[in-house]
């Protein structure tokens, strides 16, 4: 019995501080824009869309969003962006953004993660990509970003994908499983004390149970 309440105690410690508040999740789930979400296209003739073909590794699998005008051949030069829907982050100090992506590197083409706190008007750029490839379609790359000095504490952010090509180049940057989350300050690290047991030993009734924690 003692073995079963140290468990329980270890798991309600974990479930406490080991947990951050999602704000966001979305893995998109049908070739619909997710609600609120907006897909915008300021110039160009291809703007970003859901789909499922090719098979793309996330984690969720099957949807996801892409710019593609590699595949799709269209006209440039080419801007357009997915945009989430506004949300709070009042009262958080700690605020991470964590997507995967496939982002094909190439000359002259950008893609910019921004986050706005106005409703849209001004924008900040927390990531760019360029030349250098970033994950594939097999092996997306699992990207996390610490938005905490544009988004904590502020209760109208959101974030946008913004590709950008500005001569006749093609790449495609697809991206899945999209998460905003206020990060803990504080975690359990280890059980200090008493020592596990094997299965042949049991705990006594006044162990002193001791928890290691990080900050």
């Amino acid at each position: 019995m003692m073995k079963k309440t140290l468990i329980l105690i270890i798991a309600i410690l974990v479930s406490n501080f080991a947990f951050a508040d999602i704000v966001i999740k979305e893995t998109f789930v049908s070739t619909a824009t997710p609600s609120g979400w907006n897909l915008t296209r300021p110039q160009g003739s291809f703007n970003w869309t859901i789909q499922n073909s090719p098979a793309f590794s996330s984690p969720s699998g099957g949807f996801y969003a892409v710019f593609d005008d590699d595949s799709h051949g269209a006209a440039h030069p080419n801007e357009a962006y997915i945009r989430t829907k506004s949300f709070d982050c009042t009262g958080m100090t700690s605020v991470k953004l964590s997507f995967y992506e496939f982002w094909e590197g190439m000359e002259n083409t950008f893609g910019y993660v921004e986050v706005s706190i106005d409703g849209g008007t001004i924008w900040t750029t927390v990531l760019t990509h360029e030349e250098t490839t970033v994950g594939s379609l097999a092996a997306p790359n699992k990207t996390i970003i610490d938005i905490s000095t544009q988004a904590a504490g502020e209760d109208d952010v959101m974030l946008r994908f913004r590709y950008l090509e500005d001569v006749g180049q093609s790449n495609a940057w697809y991206i899945d499983d999209v998460v905003v989350y206020s990060a803990n300050d504080v975690g359990v690290s280890a059980l200090a004390q008493p020592a596990y047991l094997n299965c042949t030993e049991s705990y006594t009734n006044s162990e002193n149970v001791s928890i290691r924690l990080f900050n």
